[in-house]
């Protein structure tokens, strides 16, 4: 890690946890009104703020104004998979999906995957397996970022017709 003395975007993620956790977690329970639920928006921030700064970014500045920019957008996020979610008393007639259906369909989308051309797998597994960007797939694997994302957005269709 850099010096903690020479501005606010060189402080580490320990730093930034220990003099930030508390103001960010009342932040989230302000947001989103559950301990709960704040607790987690603020681990998403500080594990965003950590491969943030892997890749070279990070809070610069103003620290509290970037947090509070960050606990909304999670909480956004959280908002919009809630969307989605119905709560009902029923439960549904729905029984569970058969096993043996299951391993069919991951032996077709292997299947699929061999298939393919070798650049498939390679970007699916960097991107959605090591959660790697696609500028950072594009640079290992020595492509534009648009090949990149057009090979994932392929790749993917397969894997999707397969099953």
């Amino acid at each position: 890690m850099r010096d903690a003395d020479t501005s606010n975007s060189a402080l580490s993620l320990d730093q930034l946890y220990t003099e930030h956790h508390s103001w960010a977690l009342r932040v989230a329970r302000g947001v989103v009104g559950d301990q709960h639920e704040a607790e987690d928006i603020v681990s998403e921030v500080f594990l965003a703020i950590h491969r943030a700064q892997l890749n070279g970014g990070g809070p610069t500045g103003n620290v509290r104004g970037y947090l509070r920019r960050a606990v909304q957008n999670e909480a956004t996020k959280l908002w919009a998979r809630r969307r989605f979610e119905q709560v009902t008393d029923t439960v549904p007639d729905t029984t569970e999906p058969d096993p043996a259906e299951a391993l069919l369909r991951a032996v077709q989308r292997q299947k699929a995957l061999n298939a393919s051309p070798p650049s498939y797998a390679a970007v699916l597994f960097r991107m959605d397996i090591l959660g790697e960007t696609a500028e950072e797939t594009a640079e290992s694997l020595g492509m534009t970022v648009s090949a990149v994302k057009s090979l994932l957005h392929r790749a993917r269709a397969t894997l999707k017709l397969a099953a």
